[in-house]
Protein backbone atom coordinates (compact mmCIF):
# COMPACT_ATOMS: atom_id res chain seq x y z
CA UNK A 1 0.00 0.00 0.00
CA UNK A 2 0.79 3.77 -0.51
CA UNK A 3 0.32 6.28 1.23
CA UNK A 4 -1.35 9.80 -0.19
CA UNK A 5 -3.00 13.28 1.01
CA UNK A 6 -6.88 13.55 0.31
CA UNK A 7 -8.53 16.41 1.34
CA UNK A 8 -5.18 17.30 3.85
CA UNK A 9 -5.60 13.91 5.19
CA UNK A 10 -2.53 11.18 4.84
CA UNK A 11 -4.54 7.96 4.48
CA UNK A 12 -3.43 4.48 3.23
CA UNK A 13 -5.09 4.48 -0.30
CA UNK A 14 -5.66 1.23 -1.21
CA UNK A 15 -6.67 -0.07 2.20
CA UNK A 16 -8.88 3.22 2.76
CA UNK A 17 -9.68 3.91 -0.37
CA UNK A 18 -9.92 1.58 -2.84
CA UNK A 19 -11.03 -1.33 -0.07
CA UNK A 20 -13.04 0.88 2.22
CA UNK A 21 -11.08 -0.49 5.16
CA UNK A 22 -10.68 1.29 8.59
CA UNK A 23 -8.27 0.73 11.43
CA UNK A 24 -9.95 0.21 14.52
CA UNK A 25 -8.51 3.06 16.74
CA UNK A 26 -6.31 2.05 20.04
CA UNK A 27 -7.77 2.66 23.06
CA UNK A 28 -4.72 5.27 23.75
CA UNK A 29 -5.61 7.19 20.38
CA UNK A 30 -9.20 6.88 21.39
CA UNK A 31 -8.61 8.43 25.01
CA UNK A 32 -6.49 11.23 23.04
CA UNK A 33 -9.18 11.96 20.41
CA UNK A 34 -11.36 12.44 22.95
CA UNK A 35 -9.45 14.70 25.23
CA UNK A 36 -8.69 16.83 22.24
CA UNK A 37 -12.32 16.92 21.14
CA UNK A 38 -13.16 18.26 24.75
CA UNK A 39 -11.21 20.91 25.53
CA UNK A 40 -11.39 22.22 22.10
CA UNK A 41 -15.29 22.33 22.64
CA UNK A 42 -14.67 23.84 26.29
CA UNK A 43 -12.82 26.77 25.00
CA UNK A 44 -15.75 27.52 21.81
CA UNK A 45 -18.39 27.01 24.68
CA UNK A 46 -17.46 28.42 27.85
CA UNK A 47 -16.24 32.01 29.15
CA UNK A 48 -12.75 32.36 29.56
CA UNK A 49 -12.60 32.21 33.14
CA UNK A 50 -14.59 29.26 33.21
CA UNK A 51 -11.95 27.28 30.55
CA UNK A 52 -9.23 25.99 33.23
CA UNK A 53 -11.63 24.52 35.82
CA UNK A 54 -13.77 22.97 33.27
CA UNK A 55 -11.20 21.08 31.60
CA UNK A 56 -10.04 19.90 34.62
CA UNK A 57 -13.63 18.83 35.74
CA UNK A 58 -13.39 16.60 32.03
CA UNK A 59 -10.00 15.23 32.94
CA UNK A 60 -11.54 14.41 36.82
CA UNK A 61 -14.80 12.62 35.53
CA UNK A 62 -13.14 10.84 32.92
CA UNK A 63 -10.14 9.70 35.96
CA UNK A 64 -13.03 8.49 38.22
CA UNK A 65 -15.23 6.73 35.37
CA UNK A 66 -12.19 4.77 34.59
CA UNK A 67 -11.01 3.96 38.05
CA UNK A 68 -14.70 2.60 38.37
CA UNK A 69 -15.60 0.81 35.70
CA UNK A 70 -12.33 -0.04 33.84
CA UNK A 71 -14.17 1.78 30.83
CA UNK A 72 -14.31 5.80 28.92
CA UNK A 73 -17.70 6.41 27.85
CA UNK A 74 -18.96 9.28 25.22
CA UNK A 75 -22.51 9.54 26.84
CA UNK A 76 -20.74 9.51 30.65
CA UNK A 77 -18.79 12.75 29.38
CA UNK A 78 -21.62 14.49 27.35
CA UNK A 79 -24.47 13.82 30.97
CA UNK A 80 -21.69 15.18 33.43
CA UNK A 81 -19.11 17.59 32.11
CA UNK A 82 -21.60 19.29 29.49
CA UNK A 83 -24.74 19.06 31.31
CA UNK A 84 -24.95 22.51 31.33
CA UNK A 85 -24.62 23.00 28.05
CA UNK A 86 -26.63 22.02 25.45
CA UNK A 87 -24.37 23.06 22.65
CA UNK A 88 -21.32 21.85 23.93
CA UNK A 89 -22.46 18.70 24.59
CA UNK A 90 -24.17 18.43 21.01
CA UNK A 91 -20.73 19.71 19.50
CA UNK A 92 -18.62 16.68 21.30
CA UNK A 93 -21.38 14.48 19.99
CA UNK A 94 -20.91 15.44 16.59
CA UNK A 95 -16.87 15.52 16.83
CA UNK A 96 -16.91 12.24 18.52
CA UNK A 97 -19.20 10.73 15.37
CA UNK A 98 -16.46 12.42 12.95
CA UNK A 99 -14.02 10.61 14.34
CA UNK A 100 -15.95 7.61 14.61
CA UNK A 101 -15.72 7.06 18.46
CA UNK A 102 -18.56 4.61 19.58
CA UNK A 103 -20.93 5.44 22.40
CA UNK A 104 -20.67 2.22 23.72
CA UNK A 105 -18.01 1.70 26.82
CA UNK A 106 -14.78 1.69 25.84
CA UNK A 107 -12.62 -0.70 27.90
CA UNK A 108 -9.07 0.66 28.76
CA UNK A 109 -5.97 -1.49 29.63
CA UNK A 110 -4.76 -1.02 33.48
CA UNK A 111 -1.74 0.75 31.93
CA UNK A 112 -4.20 3.05 30.23
CA UNK A 113 -6.50 3.01 33.41
CA UNK A 114 -3.24 4.50 35.78
CA UNK A 115 -2.23 6.69 33.23
CA UNK A 116 -5.73 8.66 34.08
CA UNK A 117 -6.17 8.21 37.48
CA UNK A 118 -3.17 8.60 39.00
CA UNK A 119 -1.95 11.92 37.66
CA UNK A 120 -2.79 14.62 34.87
CA UNK A 121 -0.59 16.92 32.65
CA UNK A 122 -1.16 20.81 32.43
CA UNK A 123 0.44 22.01 29.72
CA UNK A 124 0.39 26.35 29.39
CA UNK A 125 0.79 28.20 26.63
CA UNK A 126 4.49 29.01 26.69
CA UNK A 127 4.86 25.30 26.96
CA UNK A 128 5.44 24.79 30.85
CA UNK A 129 4.30 21.37 31.87
CA UNK A 130 2.52 20.32 35.47
CA UNK A 131 1.92 16.77 36.30
CA UNK A 132 -1.12 16.98 39.18
CA UNK A 133 -2.42 14.27 41.24
CA UNK A 134 -6.17 13.85 39.85
CA UNK A 135 -7.63 13.82 43.47
CA UNK A 136 -5.59 17.41 43.30
CA UNK A 137 -6.81 18.64 40.25
CA UNK A 138 -10.20 20.23 41.37
CA UNK A 139 -9.10 20.91 45.18
CA UNK A 140 -8.52 24.43 45.94
CA UNK A 141 -6.45 23.60 48.91
CA UNK A 142 -4.05 22.68 46.79
CA UNK A 143 -4.61 23.66 43.14
CA UNK A 144 -5.65 27.58 42.29
CA UNK A 145 -6.99 28.78 39.00
CA UNK A 146 -6.67 32.54 39.18
CA UNK A 147 -8.24 34.65 36.04
CA UNK A 148 -6.18 37.81 35.72
CA UNK A 149 -8.05 40.89 34.08
CA UNK A 150 -5.76 40.69 30.74
CA UNK A 151 -7.42 37.52 30.38
CA UNK A 152 -4.09 35.19 31.51
CA UNK A 153 -4.43 32.46 34.14
CA UNK A 154 -2.34 32.19 37.02
CA UNK A 155 -1.82 28.35 38.74
CA UNK A 156 -1.37 28.55 42.07
CA UNK A 157 0.24 25.74 43.76
CA UNK A 158 -0.56 25.35 47.80
CA UNK A 159 0.82 23.54 50.67
CA UNK A 160 3.83 22.04 49.38
CA UNK A 161 5.74 20.39 51.73
CA UNK A 162 8.63 19.90 49.78
CA UNK A 163 10.35 19.39 46.01
CA UNK A 164 11.42 16.22 45.40
CA UNK A 165 14.56 16.34 42.90
CA UNK A 166 14.23 12.43 42.34
CA UNK A 167 12.26 9.88 40.26
CA UNK A 168 11.68 5.93 40.98
CA UNK A 169 10.89 3.19 39.16
CA UNK A 170 7.44 3.85 39.52
CA UNK A 171 7.71 6.28 37.36
CA UNK A 172 9.41 4.08 34.76
CA UNK A 173 6.39 1.81 34.76
CA UNK A 174 3.87 4.90 34.72
CA UNK A 175 5.83 6.02 31.28
CA UNK A 176 5.74 2.73 29.32
CA UNK A 177 4.21 2.46 26.05
CA UNK A 178 5.12 -0.87 24.25
CA UNK A 179 4.37 1.18 20.82
CA UNK A 180 7.20 3.54 21.44
CA UNK A 181 10.54 1.98 21.67
CA UNK A 182 12.04 4.25 23.62
CA UNK A 183 9.72 2.91 26.62
CA UNK A 184 9.21 -0.71 26.56
CA UNK A 185 9.53 -1.98 29.72
CA UNK A 186 11.30 -5.11 29.81
CA UNK A 187 9.14 -8.22 31.49
CA UNK A 188 11.18 -9.46 33.68
CA UNK A 189 11.88 -5.72 35.25
CA UNK A 190 8.22 -5.58 35.65
CA UNK A 191 8.67 -8.64 37.77
CA UNK A 192 11.31 -7.50 39.78
CA UNK A 193 9.25 -3.75 40.40
CA UNK A 194 6.16 -6.23 41.16
CA UNK A 195 7.87 -8.29 43.85
CA UNK A 196 9.63 -5.08 44.63
CA UNK A 197 12.78 -6.76 44.64
CA UNK A 198 15.58 -4.47 44.61
CA UNK A 199 17.78 -5.96 47.29
CA UNK A 200 20.42 -3.64 48.89
CA UNK A 201 19.59 -0.76 46.30
CA UNK A 202 16.04 0.42 48.08
CA UNK A 203 15.78 3.58 49.66
CA UNK A 204 15.07 3.52 53.20
CA UNK A 205 11.04 3.52 52.52
CA UNK A 206 11.69 0.13 50.25
CA UNK A 207 11.43 2.41 46.75
CA UNK A 208 14.20 2.20 44.21
CA UNK A 209 15.63 5.55 43.27
CA UNK A 210 15.92 6.12 39.66
CA UNK A 211 16.95 9.55 38.35
CA UNK A 212 17.97 12.65 40.40
CA UNK A 213 18.51 16.71 39.26
CA UNK A 214 21.88 18.35 39.92
CA UNK A 215 22.62 22.24 39.43
CA UNK A 216 25.61 21.03 37.20
CA UNK A 217 26.01 22.35 33.76
CA UNK A 218 26.07 19.90 31.06
CA UNK A 219 26.27 19.97 27.15
CA UNK A 220 26.66 17.39 23.99
CA UNK A 221 29.35 14.71 24.35
CA UNK A 222 28.87 14.66 28.62
CA UNK A 223 26.35 11.96 28.80
CA UNK A 224 27.79 9.24 30.74
CA UNK A 225 30.16 12.08 32.83
CA UNK A 226 30.43 10.45 36.66
CA UNK A 227 28.41 12.68 39.16
CA UNK A 228 30.94 12.85 42.10
CA UNK A 229 29.19 13.88 46.00
CA UNK A 230 31.40 15.78 48.25
CA UNK A 231 33.42 12.75 49.02
CA UNK A 232 34.26 11.93 45.64
CA UNK A 233 32.07 9.00 45.66
CA UNK A 234 29.89 8.07 42.36
CA UNK A 235 26.57 8.53 43.21
CA UNK A 236 25.35 8.77 39.30
CA UNK A 237 25.43 9.75 35.92
CA UNK A 238 24.85 12.50 34.02
CA UNK A 239 22.85 11.95 30.94
CA UNK A 240 20.39 15.00 29.98
CA UNK A 241 19.42 18.19 31.04
CA UNK A 242 16.18 20.48 31.10
CA UNK A 243 14.64 22.43 28.17
CA UNK A 244 16.29 25.31 30.11
CA UNK A 245 19.92 24.00 29.81
CA UNK A 246 19.81 24.00 25.96
CA UNK A 247 21.01 27.65 26.42
CA UNK A 248 24.03 26.45 28.84
CA UNK A 249 26.59 26.90 26.07
CA UNK A 250 25.68 30.22 26.11
CA UNK A 251 24.98 31.67 29.08
CA UNK A 252 24.72 29.26 32.55
CA UNK A 253 21.85 30.19 34.77
CA UNK A 254 21.96 27.89 37.95
CA UNK A 255 18.36 29.35 38.82
CA UNK A 256 17.01 27.85 36.04
CA UNK A 257 19.09 25.15 34.07
CA UNK A 258 19.84 21.08 35.65
CA UNK A 259 21.71 18.09 34.64
CA UNK A 260 19.78 15.02 35.05
CA UNK A 261 21.63 12.07 36.12
CA UNK A 262 21.04 8.38 36.38
CA UNK A 263 20.90 7.38 39.88
CA UNK A 264 24.15 5.20 40.77
CA UNK A 265 21.92 2.54 42.48
CA UNK A 266 19.46 2.08 39.45
CA UNK A 267 22.40 1.27 37.38
CA UNK A 268 23.47 -1.23 39.95
CA UNK A 269 20.50 -2.58 40.35
CA UNK A 270 20.47 -3.15 36.49
CA UNK A 271 23.80 -4.95 36.56
CA UNK A 272 22.82 -6.74 39.11
CA UNK A 273 19.40 -7.92 40.11
CA UNK A 274 18.28 -7.39 36.07
CA UNK A 275 21.09 -8.41 34.05
CA UNK A 276 22.45 -10.85 36.66
CA UNK A 277 26.07 -9.69 36.52
CA UNK A 278 26.56 -9.88 39.93
CA UNK A 279 29.94 -10.82 39.68
CA UNK A 280 31.40 -7.33 38.49
CA UNK A 281 30.29 -5.34 41.67
CA UNK A 282 32.72 -8.23 43.45
CA UNK A 283 35.27 -5.46 41.63
CA UNK A 284 33.79 -2.67 43.21
CA UNK A 285 34.15 -0.87 46.85
CA UNK A 286 30.64 -0.19 47.32
CA UNK A 287 29.93 2.03 49.92
CA UNK A 288 26.78 1.69 52.02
Amino acid sequence: DVEAYIDECKVNYLAETVLQLRAKASEKKTVEVMSEAAVEVIRECYPKEQVPEKIMEYKTEVANHAEATGCVSVPVVEQTVFSDSETAGERFHERMEVAKIPTEPITVSPKTERALTRKQKIVTDNGIELLVPVNYLRNPDYVEYVQAEDGTITILLKDIQSIVYFTTIEGVMEKEDPDNYEFIVPEKLKKLYQARDYGRYAMPDGNLPCCFLTNNDITGGNSGSPVLNADGQLIGLAFDGNWESMSSDELYDPKLQRCICVDIRYVLFMVDKFGGAGYLLKEMNIVK
